[in-house]
C-alpha cells in the first residue's frame, strides 16, 4: 500500500453464526481492537419502503448489467 495505491485481494466468505439469527443478511465493518473482534450484521424487515429500496437496487444492477446509464 502506497499513499497512490492500494491492492486489494477478495478472501472466502465469512460465515454469519446462526446464533445472531435473525441479523444473519450480511455483515460489513469487520476489525480488530486489541483482542476483541468487531462487526455489524443487518437484516432487512419486509415493509414497502424495504421493498421498494431493494427494488431499486435490483434495478440499478441490472442496468449496469445492460450498459444502460
Amino acid at each position: 500500500m502506497t499513499p497512490a495505491r492500494v491492492i486489494t485481494h477478495t478472501g472466502p466468505a465469512l460465515p454469519i453464526a446462526s446464533r445472531f439469527a435473525p441479523f444473519t443478511e450480511g455483515m460489513h465493518t469487520l476489525s480488530a481492537a486489541g483482542d476483541v473482534t468487531l462487526f455489524d450484521v443487518k437484516r432487512t424487515e419486509l415493509s414497502a419502503h424495504g421493498l421498494l429500496v431493494e427494488a431499486g437496487r435490483e434495478l440499478r444492477k441490472l442496468r449496469k448489467r445492460v450498459g444502460v446509464g
